[in-house]
């Protein structure tokens, strides 16, 4: 998560750069040493992080139970500059929590649980962003996993991926659009079935693109943000499970090492409107598998950060 001159990041790691940091820790952006002091201490793995409006508080979710010795089940808000437990925001999910995006004073959550504040939730949620309440009347529900969450350009769409088939009872296999105030399932947003499990996604303006698992490799895909009709899908030998979007490209990465008909080690980058494939950018990662599992793009310094079960990037020791 970029944030100013910060990098958070989150996963079940123990020590970065050789100092005890428990599955949460922050990075200089500019200098790329770990902060000193930055140490919220998870007890858990973190799956997701989101920074509120501002930047001064950041959002936690994962399969935690506590949070600098406070108790927080898997959700937590922490001090963006401190790392400190915010003590008012108390959300609580009964699973994991794999996903979250914030708008405004909104927060937006998905993920395995179906109760949140002890009120039933099945797999979404949005909650306030000040007490960690669940609204009341935002209620879809996910007849499986929720992996992945974007807000449209104009905030008025949530976009959901995962292993679900159906939204509130509408089918909608891995991908659908959820009116972000209301709830109900967008009836005009009907994608062909993508390929299988939506592991991420990023929305930044009139097209959805994903990165897609599936029996026998995997898929980016490119669909309209108001129509869902597929504009270009492009494959690789085994799944994509990051992806984003800068500067007219579309970047992704997963545990492929053929992509699109060309050799691709674990990286690789398309042109957003045609998805052919960007000859020059060709980084490589190793060993593949896991691979990369995150691209956090930070378009001040026109950069890509990249975090995944890798030991080296286009080999260099990382």
């Amino acid at each position: 998560l970029d944030v100013g001159n910060r990098i958070y990041i989150g996963g079940t790691f123990t020590r970065v750069d050789g100092v005890t940091r428990n599955n949460l820790a922050a990075i200089n952006a500019t200098t790329g040493e770990l902060d000193p002091t930055w140490n919220p201490n998870a007890n858990g793995g973190v799956q997701a992080l989101a920074s509120a409006a501002g930047g001064t508080r950041i959002y936690v979710g994962g399969n935690f139970t506590t949070m600098g010795r406070q108790s927080r089940n898997r959700l937590a808000a922490v001090d963006a500059t401190t790392g400190a437990v915010d003590p008012a925001w108390t959300a609580a999910c009964n699973d994991r929590v794999r996903a979250l995006v914030v708008s405004g004073n909104r927060v937006y959550i998905g993920g395995d649980f179906t109760s949140v504040k002890g009120q039933g939730r099945t797999r979404l949620a949005l909650l306030d962003g000040t007490t960690g309440d669940p609204y009341p009347n935002w209620t879809p529900s996910a007849n499986g996993i929720v992996r992945a969450l974007d807000l449209s350009a104009g905030g008025g769409r949530l976009y959901a991926g995962g292993e679900f088939t159906s939204i509130s009872g509408v089918s909608r296999p891995y991908l659908a659009s959820v009116d972000a105030v209301a709830g109900n399932v967008d009836s005009a947003f009907v994608p062909p079935s993508p390929n299988g499990i939506i592991w991420d996604i990023a929305s930044p303006g009139a097209r959805v693109y994903t990165a897609e698992g599936g029996n026998g490799g995997g898929v980016a895909a490119a669909y309209d943000a108001a129509t869902g009709a597929r504009a270009w899908a492009r494959r690789g030998d085994g799944d994509v499970q990051g992806v984003t979007a800068l500067d007219g490209l579309v970047y992704v990465a997963g545990h492929f090492e053929n992509f699109s008909g060309q050799s691709r080690r674990v990286f690789a980058a398309m042109d957003e409107r045609t998805g052919t494939l960007d000859s020059q950018w060709t980084p490589t990662a190793d060993p593949t598998f896991p691979g990369v599992w995150v691209l956090e793009p930070d378009a001040a310094r026109t950069r890509l950060y990249t975090g995944g079960g890798f030991t080296s990037i286009s080999g260099q020791a990382h």
